[in-house]
């Protein structure tokens, strides 16, 4: 990690194509029996990765347990539904072995999937600062050069050794002068220009996923860029943040940047022109049912939010709804992720079968909250408009789940409800 933090590399790639989605969704493979053999599918693949790129309402998901191109379809990228479109990679870390690079590069190439980095980034060189710098400590003082006056400093606690080693004064948010105030912007820049060299360069992923939790107490955050903890001032956080993103953009490219968890609560709402999609946890609505209306709610939000600096149409393609695949009920013995009950905006519930089941208490009733997510639309002017998509976490949960006929068959089925194949 040493060897990278001061390097970065812009890379810009596209590919714009456009075929229907009819062309592939016919086909594909609902028991995948073989992770290399794709004998007589190169139009398969070339219409899938077409498919990419042409308007459609994604399928997003994180995705844990990374195995690799050996490892069983449950563990493999190659085993997720073809027609799936992001997956950012969960719990993977910063260093791939020889197995999970052959399957990244397989999924990447054959099927056009986009694979991210993502984790909670709320404060500079979280997850990807050196161990020597995180475990700071009087046992273990960390020995740092300041990157501007070139003396050594000892430091005998993570978050002052943290600061020090990123280019920032150590007394960072205690009545920061202009110098201060200079250093942390440089030291934001750097941390973005790291991250988008260690995707571009070393893990040669699709983008980063900005794991975005506005006022949650995470992981090691001491907000020294976001401002949601510590006592730096709404401008600086305004300042910082904005710093953050534009310069993630810069070292993306045209690869993929997300904002997820309450993308309305952006400190630089005026950067919401960075990301290419706005990604809600709004698994965290509703306690123990969820709503359209909960829905709406979001969605408005991210429009008051960021409608001075975009259009209405646009926020709501950029739009994504997510689920948690960490809870899950049965009805006849078939398991389904998410809430078991949805309501609609009229209070009623979806018609989720032929049998027009408008109930939870209807025996009949199959329907839940990611079908209901699937179903959902944005209202622009009295008007229905498509979304951005919808997505999960921990979608690995649903590979093989009893009842269905297919492995990721909620998935699947959620995919065809967004965009049916044409018959």
């Amino acid at each position: 990690m040493k060897r990278i933090i001061n390097h970065v590399i812009w890379t810009v790639v596209a590919v714009i194509v456009s075929v229907s989605c009819s062309d592939w969704t016919e086909i594909e493979q609902k028991f995948p029996t073989d992770l290399t053999s794709n004998v007589n599918k190169d139009d398969y693949y070339a219409n899938l990765r077409a498919y990419r790129n042409t308007e459609h309402e994604i399928m997003f998901g994180y995705y844990q347990g990374f195995g690799g191109a050996s490892s069983s379809y449950a563990h493999s990228l190659m085993g997720l539904p073809d027609s799936m479109d992001i997956v950012s990679m969960w719990g993977a870390g910063f260093e791939y072995n020889e197995e999970q690079i052959a399957d990244l590069k397989m999924a990447q190439e054959k099927k056009g999937l986009k694979c991210l980095m993502v984790f909670i980034a709320h404060s500079v060189g979280t997850q990807i600062s050196p161990d020597f710098v995180k475990n700071a400590s009087e046992e273990t003082p960390a020995l740092i050069k300041d990157r501007y006056t070139g003396e050594v400093g000892t430091y005998t606690d993570w978050q002052s050794a943290r600061r020090a080693f990123w280019g920032m004064d150590v007394n960072d948010g205690k009545n920061n002068t202009p110098a201060m105030e200079e250093r942390a912007i440089k030291a934001v820049e750097l941390y973005a220009d790291s991250l988008c060299y260690i995707i571009n360069e070393v893990l040669h992923l699709d983008g980063f996923d900005w794991d975005f939790e506005y006022g949650y107490s995470v992981g090691d955050n001491v907000g020294d860029i976001i401002g949601d903890q510590g006592n730096i001032t709404k401008e600086q956080a305004h300042n910082r943040t904005l710093a953050f993103a534009k310069r993630m953009r810069e070292g993306l490219g045209d690869k993929i940047f997300i904002i997820d968890g309450v993308p309305q609560s952006l400190q630089a709402p005026e950067a919401c022109i960075y990301f290419d999609y706005f990604a809600h946890q709004a698994y965290g609505s509703g306690g123990t049912s969820l709503t359209e209306a909960n829905m709406d709610s979001r969605y408005k939000a991210t429009v008051s939010a960021f409608s001075p600096y975009m259009e209405e149409e646009e926020i709501a393609k950029r739009t994504i709804l997510l689920e948690t695949f960490e809870r899950s009920y049965t009805y006849e013995g078939k398991t389904y992720y998410g809430f078991g009950n949805w309501t609609l905006r009229d209070g009623t519930k979806p018609i989720s079968t032929s049998n027009n089941v408008t109930t939870v208490n209807d025996p009949d009733y199959i329907g839940g909250s990611f079908e209901g997510m699937a179903r959902w639309q944005p209202i622009v002017n009295g008007k229905y408009v498509p979304k951005g998509g919808i997505g999960a976490y921990l979608i690995n949960n649903a590979y093989n789940t009893p009842g269905w006929n297919s492995f990721y068959g909620q998935l699947r089925d959620c995919i065809q409800i967004m965009n049916p194949a044409v018959k």
